[in-house]
């Protein structure tokens, strides 16, 4: 998995073998408040293929500590 974050938007790369073959999506998102929305983009041994729908990823707020 590759991955980078710059200002307000994130984007990482996943690759997998299947029966299918080498799949890889790419995902890419932008931050607008506490959500981020993502797009998705798949190939197929080098082939583009139809990705999933979008989604979007939201902030939920928590009152768990996690650096205890």
């Amino acid at each position: 998995m590759e991955g980078k974050v710059l200002k307000d938007e994130v984007s990482f790369k996943l690759e997998g073998i299947k029966l299918i073959g080498v799949v890889k999506a790419v995902y890419t998102g932008k931050l607008k408040g506490d959500t981020i929305e993502f797009k998705v983009q798949a190939e197929r041994n080098g082939k583009k293929i139809q990705a999933g729908p979008g989604f979007k990823a939201k902030r939920v707020a928590t009152d768990i500590d996690v650096g205890k």
